[in-house]
C-alpha cells in the first residue's frame, strides 16, 4: 500500500489505515449499488424530480459523511488512551486542532471574499 498515491491521506499507523480502507470500500460498494438503484428507477419512471448531477454530488456528500461517522463512532482514535487524564489531553488536544482550523478557515474566507458591505435589514 506505500505505492499508492492513496497512502498520503491515510494515517502511518497500520490498524487504523486498514480500518479506513474498509470503510473506504463500504462506501464505494454502497455509492455504486445506490448510483445503480437511481439510474434503473430513472430509466423506468422517468419524472426529473431531481436532476443527476444533483443526485450523484448528494451520493458524493452521503459517502463522505458517511465515513466520517465511521470513523468517529469506530472509537479508532483512542487506542492509546489508557487513563481519563490521557483521554482529557487528547480532548484539549482535538479541541485546540478544531479551533485552529476554524480561525484559520475564517482568515481565509475573509480574505478571499471580503467583509460584507451591507448589512441586510
Amino acid at each position: 500500500m506505500k505505492n499508492s498515491w492513496l497512502s498520503l491521506f491515510l494515517p502511518e499507523d497500520e490498524y487504523k489505515e486498514k480500518r479506513i480502507l474498509y470503510f473506504l470500500g463500504e462506501v464505494a460498494i454502497l455509492g455504486l449499488c445506490v448510483s445503480l438503484l437511481f439510474l434503473m428507477a430513472s430509466y423506468i419512471y422517468p419524472l426529473r424530480l431531481i436532476e443527476m448531477n444533483m443526485f450523484f454530488s448528494f451520493v458524493i456528500v452521503g459517502q463522505v459523511i458517511y465515513i466520517f461517522l465511521r470513523y468517529i463512532f469506530s472509537g479508532m482514535e483512542y487506542t492509546d488512551t489508557f487513563s481519563s487524564k490521557d483521554y482529557k489531553r487528547e480532548m484539549k488536544k482535538i479541541f485546540f486542532q478544531s479551533l485552529t482550523f476554524t480561525l484559520v478557515f475564517f482568515v481565509l474566507y475573509v480574505l478571499i471574499s471580503g467583509l460584507p458591505q451591507k448589512q441586510p435589514e
